[in-house]
């Protein structure tokens, strides 16, 4: 939802507004597709296409939610059967703290710009990984990581050269805006 119209105030939306009126504009072989088709997925129907197609969804919890509506983010990745596949990120460490409440096996991360001490001590004690801009990962932060056993998803990697030297560098999960596999 980051891409909308300027003067919307996304928090005022509705459901049933982002359904009718915004739809995906991008995407592989996007002409093939219906406008209906091309409505923004709820989640139930994300969960599914990516059962489907057998990816593994990646869920971005953007603004502060209430333990309870963690409770309901949780019962249906439970209920679709993908509470072990999916990956849940966030940059609030209380959202990721009620998460890991509800499962030990599902791969969170902590979205960052920045790192401290206090982050590391967080992240070990409650089993989260790092989804970390590529400005501020370090050689030193990585080997850091690496001796922690928190794996490292790095942002925004959108050319070639930066994702062979990252990936030289020992990451293994990139987070992109282009399909960098096509040749």
């Amino acid at each position: 939802m980051d891409y909308l119209e300027k003067n919307v105030y996304q928090k005022k939306l509705t459901y049933q507004k982002i359904r009718s009126k915004y739809h995906i504009k991008t995407g592989n072989n996007i002409e093939s597709y219906t406008k209906k088709q091309l409505r923004i997925p709820s989640l139930e129907e994300y969960l599914s296409i990516c059962k489907r197609y057998h990816m593994k969804p990646v869920i971005e919890i953007k603004q502060k939610m209430k333990k309870d509506t963690i409770k309901r983010l949780y019962q249906s990745l439970k209920k679709a059967k993908m509470q072990n596949q999916a990956v849940v990120t966030c940059k609030y460490k209380q959202q990721l703290t009620y998460m890991r409440k509800y499962t030990r096996k599902m791969p969170l991360e902590y979205v960052r710009h920045d790192f401290t001490q206090n982050d590391l001590s967080w992240m070990k004690k409650y089993h989260i990984n790092v989804s970390i801009n590529k400005n501020i990962l370090s050689d030193d932060m990585i080997q850091l990581f690496e001796r922690n056993n928190i794996k490292i998803n790095i942002w925004t990697i959108n050319n070639k050269d930066q994702l062979y030297n990252f990936t030289n560098k020992g990451i293994k999960i990139v987070t992109s805006d282009d399909a960098l596999w096509k040749e």
